[in-house]
């Protein structure tokens, strides 16, 4: 924003002579001074005027004392499309032959409507191969052609200071994607003041930090890329940062880097050729920093040295298998080296006072871990599937700032003693140790002391198929997972942990019912997860149980523990019983005690033939896909009640006749025609019914029966004018395990009521309804009440014609008959105003 002294005397003059309310703009404000000038007071405006200002950084509102802050956020995928489109075209498509060029392009763009304008502006009129020659060179650089993008972008880091442009550009290169935490570790006591730097980007809309992770816009990362190729273009071994493969190969393979670069990205999947590695290839990086190789070297290689100063040390699957002996760990932040062929990394006790994380994971030539006395700052020790690991050094407890340490998957059988004696566990004890992980691990029994870890939280032991006694955790646990192992009884102190909110013990064949019984005193566990399983087969029948007391409880059992384990709470407590997949022939007996069930879901139970009389508390029964279910031994009462018989394929002529006729909200079931309990029918999808009644009520329900065939029919693109409430018909969204459920294909029926009277139409409602879609090749007929108001009606006592049409959209499915049954609603009241209910 530039505004000179004649301008600003001009614009001042019309306001002081205009009393009128006016709407002033200020685009691309950067400086608070401007908006002192421009619209200090909102006194000097008239009333009702707006005033709307554009910037980049969000402090200076608030400085000015702007409280209504709107964020704009870059446009969706497709309307980004559409934009780039309209440059690029001249219209919201692509012309054919263009779509997947021009979707690339709007990715390159980063959806930014700066980049999509110019991008698209530049191959307006080309042909499709000038497109494809141009994707290569446009995916490195921004100057040329598109030059404007570079300048508009360039002008916000050319602001900044040279601190901030450093952290900018460590940031563009390597740490897009990371998290902040740790890049400031990585950056400390560099000189950058990284803590006021990021918050300067972040309030210069430079950078965005989303859950704790560093983002940062596609072209402004090109930016920074670009601004540090034209530091030296034709030697890269002379830049701050390497991160194009091509030129990261040539420094290589040319043993041509410098002391200049401070750090190297590379995938080196994306390495074509072979690269050839000399044993020196680091010793002229004297100062880098921040090594980052992802994925393997193809080749055997051997290093001299590795550079001293390095804070983050990133290479998986590394082939070396012998440790630089020269290689110093002072400035070593991080070690991640998943992966790697190493049988021991450096000899004797290094200095590792900023070391924060080591992952070694996948390691499994690994034997020894190196001395770790000084690793006082260590916060994270990962060495899960470490197989050749038998033991973790002693010196682990000197590591004070331990918090996660994974041992799983390893051949450890013993905790070190330096974590188990009572003396160095007062080390741990200060150290807010809270994750461990000892999953898959030969552990028999843990030692009685781990009671004492008073920051431990979280405790994984699943697959430790030796172990035979519930460990001795704190009473601060929170989560606990002893699946697959061979304990055998639960303690009783575990009624004592109150943290507790998840314990798993899935396929714990041991346990017994006495112990058991326990569990029903843990009502504070949210999320419980017990199973005996069979030690030969994996065949046992579990239910989830969903229910709501202070919060949402979500356990799963096998089904003969339910009796034993259920805290009272659920018989007081609306409850959802989820037997999915399971293999009885019928439901247990036990459900009729529940008086407070209000959903059943017996989703794909295949050997399930026959369900007795549900309690008349349940709202919802899922029946779906029990291809062997044959018979109902009862009834439903509840009017509100939803039932699933989709794909129930052997349901005999009694039970498709009880639902049918059953008072429901709405149900869905195989079946061949329309039940003679509907009074008025007809064929397809439409009915008419005269009213000679001469007092109609206010209000009438309807009772609809559909018959959907399976046979190809036309969709109807239009919504029609369906205006009222889309009802989605099935409750899979509160189903426990989305790995229990697939999700059918849906389709969507719709219903529109209209009255004749005296040659005058008039709409009473209409709605829409979201249902499964049948398996092909199975008629099945759709039931459902609705209610609608004949308030419109101008001559209530005249003789008058309502119309019902439903319609399928769907390719498909069609109505091949409806039925109809009229109910009167003789007490609503006149408040009501649901057209459908």
């Amino acid at each position: 924003m530039g505004i000179n002294t004649i301008e600003k005397d001009l614009f001042f003059s019309l306001l002081n002579t205009n009393t009128c309310n006016v709407l002033v703009i200020l685009d691309g404000v950067d400086q608070l001074e401007q908006l002192n000038a421009m619209a200090k007071e909102t006194q000097w405006f008239g009333y009702g005027s707006r005033i709307l200002i554009t910037t980049q950084d969000q402090r200076l509102l608030s400085a000015h004392g702007i409280s209504h802050i709107y964020k704009l956020n870059l446009p969706a995928t497709d309307e980004a499309l559409q934009i780039f489109c309209l440059y690029a075209f001249g219209q919201k498509f692509p012309h054919d032959g263009f779509k997947k060029l021009a979707m690339e392009f709007t990715q390159l763009a980063g959806e930014l409507p700066l980049g999509l304008r110019v991008m698209g502006s530049y191959l307006r009129g080309m042909s499709l191969g000038e497109w494809e020659d141009a994707l290569p060179r446009l995916r490195t650089s921004l100057d040329g052609e598109i030059g404007e993008i570079e300048r508009t972008l360039r002008f916000s880091y050319d602001a900044l200071s040279d601190k901030d442009k450093a952290l900018f550009l460590h940031i563009a290169c390597l740490f897009h994607g990371f998290r902040a935490d740790h890049v400031k570790q990585w950056l400390a006591n560099s000189g950058l003041d990284v803590n006021h730097g990021l918050e300067v980007l972040t309030r210069k809309s430079l950078i965005t930090s989303n859950v704790g992770f560093l983002g940062m816009h596609s072209l402004l990362q090109q930016l920074g890329v670009d601004i540090v190729r034209k530091e030296s273009i034709r030697e890269p071994g002379k830049r701050q940062f390497l991160v194009d493969v091509d030129d990261i190969a040539d420094v290589i393979t040319d043993n041509a880097g410098t002391g200049t670069i401070l750090g190297i990205m590379l995938n080196i999947s994306k390495i074509e050729d072979a690269l050839v590695v000399e044993e020196s290839v680091f010793d002229g990086m004297t100062n880098l920093q921040f090594l980052i190789f992802h994925h393997c070297l193809r080749d055997k290689l051997g290093l001299n040295c590795l550079p001293r100063k390095l804070r983050l040390l990133h290479w998986d699957y590394c082939p070396l298998r012998v440790w630089p002996s020269t290689f110093s760990t002072k400035f070593l932040v991080e070690l991640i080296m998943r992966g790697s062929k190493f049988e021991k990394l450096w000899e004797g006790i290094q200095s590792l006072k900023n070391l924060k994380r080591i992952d070694l994971s996948d390691a499994r030539s690994m034997k020894d871990i190196p001395d770790l006395s000084n690793a006082t700052n260590l916060e994270s020790l990962l060495l899960s599937f470490c197989t050749s690991l038998l033991e973790i050094p002693s010196s682990v407890g000197n590591c004070t700032s331990l918090k996660t340490l994974d041992l799983s998957c390893t051949s450890l059988v013993n905790l070190p003693s330096s974590i188990c004696n009572a003396t160095s566990l007062e080390k741990l004890i200060t150290t807010n140790i809270q994750e461990l992980n000892l999953s898959s691990t030969a552990i028999e029994e843990m030692p009685s002391s781990l009671r004492l870890w008073s920051c431990l939280y979280k405790l994984e032991m699943q697959r430790c198929r030796s172990l035979k006694v519930f460990p001795p955790v704190p009473e601060g646990i929170e989560e606990l997972d002893l699946s697959d192992t061979l304990i055998e009884q639960v303690p009783p102190w575990i009624e004592n942990l109150s943290q507790l909110r998840h314990l798993a013990m899935f396929r714990c064949w041991k346990l017994d019912n006495v112990s058991l019984s326990r569990i029903s005193k843990m009502v504070g566990v949210s999320c419980m997860q017990i199973t005996r399983g069979d030690k030969d087969t994996s065949r046992y029948v579990e239910v989830n149980i969903r229910w709501f007391s202070d919060f949402l409880n979500q356990w799963t059992l096998q089904t003969d523990m339910l009796q034993i384990c259920l805290p009272e709470t659920v018989y007081i407590s609306p409850l959802s019983l989820f037997f999915i997949r399971n293999d009885f022939k019928t439901i247990p007996d036990y459900i009729k005690q529940l008086p407070q069930l209000k959903q059943l879901s017996l989703y794909e139970c295949p050997s399930l033939v026959s369900l007795p009389q549900p309690p008349d508390s349940l709202s919802s029964l899922d029946a779906e896909n029990c291809v062997s279910l044959e018979t109902i031994d009862g009834s439903f009462h509840n009017p509100d009640i939803r039932l699933n018989f989709l794909n129930c394929v052997k349901l005999n002529h009694e039970a498709r006749e009880l639902i049918q006729t059953s008072v429901c909200k709405h149900a869905i079931l195989p079946a061949g025609e329309v039940s003679g309990h509907f009074i008025h029918r007809a064929t397809g999808g439409s009915i008419t019914i005269h009213l000679k009644e001469r007092h109609l009520p206010m209000f009438l329900k309807f009772k609809a029966c559909l018959l959907m065939i399976d046979d190809e029919g036309d969709v109807d693109e239009e919504d029609d004018d369906y205006d009222e409430e889309v009802i989605v018909y099935g409750d899979y969204d509160t189903y426990p395990h989305s790995d229990h459920y697939k999700k059918q294909d849906t389709m969507r029926l719709s219903c529109r009521v209209d009255g004749k009277q005296n040659g005058v139409t008039i709409r009473y409602g209409s709605s829409v309804h979201i249902l499964p879609t049948p398996r092909a090749f199975t008629d099945h007929i759709y039931v459902f009440e609705a209610s609608f108001s004949l308030d419109e009606c101008s001559n209530p006592e005249g003789e008058s014609e309502l119309v019902f049409d439903f319609k399928v959209h769907d390719y498909f499915w069609v109505i091949k008959e409806c039925g109809l049954q009229l109910l009167e609603l003789p007490h609503v009241h006149e408040t009501t105003d649901e057209m459908f209910r």
